[in-house]
């Protein structure tokens, strides 16, 4: 939920105004008491948040607003949404990203990233021709 938070803060302009260079250490900033994460996470939930910003991740923001899936699993989607459509041109941003948050969240992040493009075309969801 806190890359949420981040995203509405970055919406709301709370990021740029506050003395924090990035939404990463805005993040930072904002961990109570003895929280720690680390770094590779405030990364991946500023990344996260600041792509929620563009109507393009809606799918990405919903899937974190409803809790199903985690911060990692955004970032490696829409990392590899971009690589997916020279290998399938004719598929919506919206609909490949949910094809990634669809993929076993046991395979990791490195499992995602290691699909080929032939994984790609399988995960394309098959379309009948109606006549």
């Amino acid at each position: 939920m806190g890359t949420i938070v981040a995203a509405d803060a970055v919406d709301r302009g709370a990021v740029t105004r506050s003395d924090a260079a990035t939404t990463g250490q805005w993040i930072t900033g904002r961990l109570s008491g003895g929280t720690r994460l680390e770094p590779k996470t405030i990364q991946a939930m500023a990344s996260v948040a600041d792509a929620c910003q563009h109507r393009k991740n809606t799918v990405i923001t919903q899937a974190l607003i409803k809790g199903s899936c985690s911060v990692e699993s955004a970032r490696t989607a829409l990392t590899q949404a971009d690589k997916v459509g020279p290998v399938i041109p004719t598929a919506e941003r919206g609909d490949v990203l949910g094809w990634f948050l669809q993929i076993d969240p046991a395979l990791g992040c490195d499992g995602l990233t290691m699909l080929t493009p032939a994984d790609h075309r399988k995960v394309r969801p098959r379309r009948t021709v109606q006549g």
